[in-house]
C-alpha cells in the first residue's frame, strides 16, 4: 500500500504536494539538533586526516586568486567602457530631446516564458515611471516599463509574447551593415506591424506601396533595419531600432503583400543583465530635480 501509494504521488503536479512540504520541515526540526551533536562525536572518534603543507601548492594557489582577480577587473573595465560608449551614443543622437539616461542591473528575469518580465533595480525613487523606455546596448529597444516599486521597476520586452503587436517602419535605405544613418524625412520606408513569435523574433505583415518610379512595390529585403514608430509609445521610444529583416516571405493570405521575420540586434532580449532607462527629465518641463 505504502508503494502504490508513493508512485500515485509521484505523477501529481507539483502544486497538489504543497502539503507534504510540512513534514519535510518538521522532520528538519527534529533531526537538525542530533546532526550538529552526531557530526562532532564522528569527528572526534575519526579525525580528519592531517597533510602536510606544501609551500608551492600554496603560492600556486595565491597566484591563480590574483589572476582571477586581475580577469575580473579586466572583465569589469571592459563592461564599463561599452556601457560609457553606449550612453554617450544615445546622448549624441538625441541632443536636443529632454531625456535623462539611468543604467539599470537585471536583478531577476520571469519563469513565465510568456510575460519575460525582467526586474531591474531602479524605482520611482530614482525618477522611473510605468511606460518608460529600456534599451540596451546603443539604441536597441528592449522594452517598456510595466510596474514600478520604490526600488525596482518591471520592463517587458518586445519579444515576450505577452506583450503584443508593435509598429514599426523598415528603412529601406538602410542597412545593418552600413552603420547607423539618421533616420530622416526622405527616406523610402515600409510600414509593418509585428507580433512576437516566442523563440526571440517578431513576425508580421508589410504594407504595399508601389515604388515611386512606378517600376513595381517597394520590397523589403534581409538586413535592413526596422525602427518604432508606434503611437502607442511614448515620444522618446520612436525610431529606436526594433531588429533586422531577417527573413522575407510571400504572404499565404494575401498575394500582394509579405511578411517579414525581425531579429533584435541582442539574441536574447529576454535574458540581458543590464539596461538604460531613457527617463523624461523632470528639470526640463517643472524645474524640479530628478530624485535620486
Amino acid at each position: 500500500m505504502v508503494v502504490v501509494l508513493l508512485v500515485a504521488l509521484s505523477v501529481l503536479p507539483a502544486g497538489w504536494l504543497r502539503w507534504a512540504s510540512w513534514f519535510g520541515e518538521l522532520a528538519t526540526t527534529l533531526v537538525a539538533p542530533v546532526s550538529h551533536v552526531s557530526g562532532a562525536v564522528g569527528r572526534w572518534l575519526r579525525p580528519a586526516e592531517r597533510r602536510a603543507v606544501d609551500p608551492d601548492a600554496a603560492l600556486r594557489e595565491q597566484a591563480e586568486h590574483f589572476e582571477l582577480l586581475y580577469r575580473q577587473q579586466v572583465e569589469e573595465t571592459r563592461r564599463l567602457r561599452e556601457l560609457l560608449s553606449e550612453l554617450q551614443l544615445q546622448r549624441d543622437l538625441s541632443p536636443g530631446d529632454a531625456v535623462r539616461l539611468l543604467a539599470a542591473p537585471v536583478v531577476a528575469t520571469s519563469s513565465d516564458l510568456t510575460s519575460g518580465i525582467l526586474r531591474v533595480r531602479a524605482g520611482s525613487g530614482d525618477g522611473v515611471e510605468r511606460n518608460a523606455v529600456a534599451t540596451v546596448r546603443g539604441l536597441q529597444l528592449l522594452g517598456r516599463v510595466v510596474g514600478v516599486s520604490s526600488a525596482t521597476c518591471s520592463v517587458q520586452p518586445i519579444v515576450a509574447k505577452a506583450a503584443g503587436a508593435i509598429q514599426g517602419r523598415i528603412i529601406l535605405s538602410e542597412v545593418a551593415e552600413d552603420g547607423s544613418k539618421p533616420l530622416g524625412g526622405g527616406e523610402e520606408a515600409l510600414l509593418c506591424v509585428l507580433d512576437p513569435v516566442g523563440d526571440g523574433t517578431l513576425r508580421g505583415l508589410v504594407e504595399y506601396r508601389r515604388a515611386p518610379s512606378g517600376d513595381g512595390p517597394l520590397l523589403p529585403k534581409p538586413g535592413q533595419v526596422v525602427r518604432l514608430d508606434d503611437a502607442r509609445w511614448v515620444r522618446e521610444a520612436q525610431a529606436l531600432r526594433i531588429g533586422i529583416v531577417r527573413s522575407v516571405a510571400p504572404s499565404a493570405t494575401d498575394a500582394q503583400r509579405t511578411i517579414v521575420v525581425v531579429q533584435p540586434e541582442i539574441p536574447r532580449l529576454d535574458r540581458v543583465g543590464e539596461v538604460v532607462l531613457r527617463l523624461t527629465r523632470r528639470e526640463a518641463e517643472t524645474g524640479e530635480a530628478p530624485r535620486r
